[in-house]
């Protein structure tokens, strides 16, 4: 008789494929009622999707000299807009969304102690959520994107640019795509490269060490002789 994770495994390997093929007819506010609910914990997308980078021309700050000559809601909107597309995003990405579009040049001090200021403000009002130095929505932080980073540019396409909670996604991702267990190393570097980082260095599986903590803290993966399995948790959506 198959033992308990073996049809753990099993049940396990039918849902992701309910998951990953899903009915393109099905409304997911009726198969699951309060799916659309904002979620009250973290939990991972089950599927990577495309990296979809603001467009500066559409933020509205063009045609300005100087990048402190900005007033009024046009850099909160813009921030606004680079957050609800981009969120949660890394400040320095952020900051090259804004400056692009401002056509400014480098950011210097003043330029970055004014958008620390900008930032502070909006978390201050509720408008954001921040887990410096990334800010977006509670939503954002607590559901994240799982995103295919490879088309953006190396200035861009930084580990240190990606979210702790869309690192910890990528960790589920790496499990739930080899249908087995994995060992840790195996699953860091599945789960990077899933989502545009080839190469596993030194400097990355200690970026990762902390999102492999948390994820394993909250159930979503656990560790049985030495390797990484599914937890139950992942599937309590």
């Amino acid at each position: 008789m198959p033992d308990e994770d073996s049809l753990f495994d099993s049940a396990a390997a039918f849902y992701v494929d309910l998951v990953c093929s899903p009915d393109p007819d099905a409304q997911q506010a009726v198969l699951h009622p309060g799916a659309l609910d904002p979620p009250q914990r973290w939990r991972p997308p089950l599927r990577v999707t495309d990296y979809t980078p603001t467009d500066p021309a559409g933020l509205g700050l063009d045609g300005v000299d100087d990048f402190h000559a900005l007033s009024g809601t046009a850099p909160e909107a813009a921030i606004r807009c680079v957050v609800a597309r981009e969120g949660p995003v890394h400040f320095n990405v952020l900051g090259d969304r804004l400056l692009t579009a401002a056509g400014a040049g480098r950011m210097g001090s003043r330029i970055r102690g004014r958008m620390e200021e900008g930032l502070a403000a909006m978390v201050d009002h509720g408008t954001l959520a921040d887990r410096a130095p990334f800010y977006g929505t509670t939503t954002q932080f607590l559901a994240p994107p799982l995103r295919d980073w490879s088309p953006l540019p190396d200035s861009i396409r930084d580990l240190d640019h990606v979210a702790e909670t869309e690192l910890m996604a990528a960790l589920v991702q790496a499990v739930l795509e080899a249908g087995e267990p994995l060992d840790p190393r195996d699953a860091m570097n599945n789960g990077i490269a899933r989502i545009g980082f080839p190469r596993l260095t030194a400097s990355a599986r200690e970026r990762l060490a902390t999102p492999l903590a948390d994820v394993e803290n909250e159930g979503m993966l656990i560790r049985r002789d030495g390797h990484l399995r599914l937890g139950r948790e992942v599937f309590c959506r």
